[in-house]
């Protein structure tokens, strides 16, 4: 298996490809290994941000590919955060998120990182998802507000199908992309802040995306090359702290791009809705570990400061 490509003549680095893993060792492989056999045509590195696995896939890598970067963190400090220290340790003048579940398809990286470099007017770029069954997923949406999640969650399959059939695979300029697969210039995710470490996982790209556009710059989504997006092999592991985490980001997100009637609105909300799912848990009697997880996303919503919008995570810390 090759590694990535040596630099004699130190060749500047054209892309850092970031790659945060959780407990996924053998998509991890999968995922590096799908990268070197796409054969890259320039100057590239790989940086793995381990969260604390117990897997033991950081030590693998290391034995495997000695060329690419480990940076191995004590503990689980959430997506947003291990992005940012992957973004610090870059030496590239693109930066792809990639998550550690995805299949990367010959071609699909150059040809992203040739039409950031070509339009200056974007600031990320993002492919097709599918899954391992070759369905097409919905990585891309406008910005989070009530009627947009709703579409989201019904519609927006059916009518990007309908969109792929009438229009063809155009490239086009959504609010967001999704985190699995984003390319950036290093320079732009700087100039932002990079990504928001309030944000334990969950939304972090729709909130990254909406500080780029509020920039200048578009956000682009071209359904011509895919990836294998498996999807949820990390967070399916621990099924309690990813759902309070989703709940958690969804309040953060509103407190922070929103007016604090409008977040108020969201977490009366989320209250009947998770408070209702509790209930019904103990009605039906449940399995303990089910009515557990029930209670522990209501205490979440319940719990929720939303005076602390401006840094949450850090006052939570404090308490």
């Amino acid at each position: 298996m090759s590694s990535p490509p040596d630099n004699p003549q130190m060749t500047p680095v054209k892309l850092s490809i970031i790659i945060v893993s959780y407990n996924c060792q053998s998509y991890l492989i999968g995922c590096i290994k799908s990268i070197f056999e796409a054969r890259l045509p320039f100057a590239y590195e790989i940086i793995v941000v381990d969260n604390a696995s117990s897997d033991a896939g950081s030590e693998l890598v290391s034995r495997e590919f000695p060329a690419i970067t480990i940076i191995q963190n004590s503990d689980n400090v959430g997506f947003a955060q291990a992005n940012n220290q992957g973004i610090l340790r870059a030496s590239g003048e693109c930066v792809l998120f990639l998550n550690n579940d995805t299949v990367v398809r010959a071609g699909s990286i150059e040809a992203m990182v040739k039409r950031l470099e070509e339009d200056r007017t974007l600031g990320a770029v993002g492919c097709a998802l599918e899954d391992g069954e070759g369905e097409l997923q919905v990585s891309f949406g406008g910005m989070l507000n009530f009627t947009n999640e709703f579409f989201q969650k019904y519609f927006s399959k059916i009518v990007f199908k309908l969109r792929r059939r009438v229009f063809g695979l155009r490239v086009f300029y959504p609010h967001w992309v999704s985190g699995a697969f984003l390319l950036a210039r290093r320079s732009v995710l700087v100039d932002v802040g990079m990504l928001d470490e309030n944000f334990f996982m969950y939304t972090e790209e729709v909130d990254l995306c909406e500080r780029i556009r509020n920039r200048g710059l578009r956000i682009c989504y071209d359904p011509e090359w895919r990836i294998v997006h498996f999807g949820g092999k990390s967070t399916g592991m621990n099924r309690l702290k990813a759902d309070t985490e989703y709940r958690w980001s969804q309040l953060y997100f509103y407190s922070k791009h929103y007016s604090q009637t409008r977040a108020h609105i969201l977490k009366l909300y989320l209250l009947l809705k998770t408070g209702a799912r509790y209930l019904w848990a103990l009605i039906t009697k449940e399995d303990p570990e089910r009515i557990h997880l029930r209670h522990k996303v209501f205490s979440t919503v319940w719990e929720y400061d939303l005076s602390n919008h401006k840094n949450p995570r850090q006052a939570a810390k404090k308490e």
